[in-house]
């Protein structure tokens, strides 16, 4: 009997309308908003991923745009004029780069690009290259540095073993009196 009436006093604490133990709640908002990142199954994909990173000022998805280093070591071949600044760059030197330019942002940083060509080769493992111009705005704090840079440059991509693609080398050009994005890469990279 004393089991019955302990059982019974339970339900009813949990049944008693002040509780609200079964009404709905509004959900809790997110603590940070959401990222336009996609699964890289394609090499364009990984080029839009690039793009978002850069604009919403990602430094995670940025780097996630690149080669594990478990398959293959990234390469960053810098444009001719700024070669002299670039020893031994690999993923943290573009980590560090791109954490301190996006650290001084004063606005939103925007990538213009146009794709002159893709080749593609079926593998293993499959691979493409775009090559296209570039015009890449960031509004970061540093009155000595340029805010926008333009180029040409080669993105070459492979696919790994999940069919994931990734970015293992990148080759920048020097088109125009602007500075290219070597320089900034340079820059940001003390």
């Amino acid at each position: 009997m004393n089991r019955w009436l302990t059982a019974l006093t339970f339900l009813l604490l949990i049944l008693q309308p002040s509780c609200d133990f079964f009404q709905t709640r509004d959900p809790a908002s997110p603590s940070q908003g959401t990222s336009c990142n996609l699964t890289p199954d394609f090499h364009d994909v990984v080029l839009k991923n690039l793009g978002c990173a850069i604009s919403e000022h990602n430094t995670d998805n940025y780097i996630r745009c690149f080669v594990d280093p478990a398959l293959q070591l990234f390469v960053f071949e810098p444009s001719a004029e700024d070669a002299s600044k670039f020893t031994l760059w690999n993923l943290e030197s573009e980590r560090r780069y791109f954490q301190n330019a996006m650290a001084t942002l004063n606005g939103t940083p925007m990538l213009t690009d146009s794709i002159f060509t893709i080749d593609r080769s079926a593998g293993p493992p499959a691979t493409a290259v775009y090559t296209m111009s570039y015009s890449l705005y960031i509004p970061h704090g540093d009155p000595r540095a340029p805010k926008l840079v333009r180029g040409n440059m080669e993105l070459y991509f492979r696919e790994d073993s999940l069919h994931r693609w990734s970015i293992y080398r990148w080759v920048d050009k020097k088109t125009t009196a602007d500075s290219t994005w070597s320089y900034l890469k340079a820059w940001f990279n003390r």
